[in-house]
């Protein structure tokens, strides 16, 4: 019983309940973690990687600059399964996923470093300012449906081999 309660605990810390978070905030949560690649990039070899740079981060350990910089091939697409756009623009860069539509130039479009974020209102539910708060007692509700069946079970179990024992 005990073993069971540390076990449905250890999968809702390991993030089994953060997959709760919408995928729009976890796309922007991804770009911001690719800027930062690209961010590190920059202070080590004095410009942002090009293109093709971009692309090999993920798929290569290389030399000098690259060394440092690897991303995941994984981080390269967003949670819809699109490629992340990546432009490179004289000392500055471009980030954005196209969203759920899967289509550029449209209202769902997530881009890197807008503070406004106007790709919300396409999402219904970023709409709802309660939204962090819902997605939080949400987890906690959810953790404590899990861990009071696992106290069941166990005690099912318990009660089960108590009895074949007599």
């Amino acid at each position: 019983m005990r073993y069971l309660c540390i076990v449905v605990f250890a999968l809702f810390s390991s993030g089994v309940a953060a997959s709760t978070l919408d995928l729009p905030r976890a796309t922007e949560i991804q770009l911001n973690s690719i800027a930062e690649t690209l961010e590190s990039f920059r202070a080590d070899c004095d410009r942002f990687p090009s293109k093709v740079e971009f692309l090999e981060l993920a798929r290569i350990d290389g030399k000098g600059c690259k060394s440092a910089h690897y991303l995941r091939s994984a981080q390269l697409s967003d949670h819809w399964g699109s490629e992340i756009v990546y432009e490179v623009n004289d000392g500055s860069f471009n980030l954005l996923s196209v969203g759920a539509d899967r289509l550029r130039e449209t209202s769902d479009d997530i881009v890197y470093g807008l503070k406004e974020r106007p790709w919300r209102s396409a999402y219904r539910d970023a709409i709802d300012p309660r939204d962090d708060f819902v997605d939080r007692w949400r987890n906690v509700i959810a953790l404590i449906v899990v861990v009071a069946a696992a106290m069941a079970i166990g005690g099912v179990i318990q009660r089960r081999k108590s009895r074949r024992k007599q």
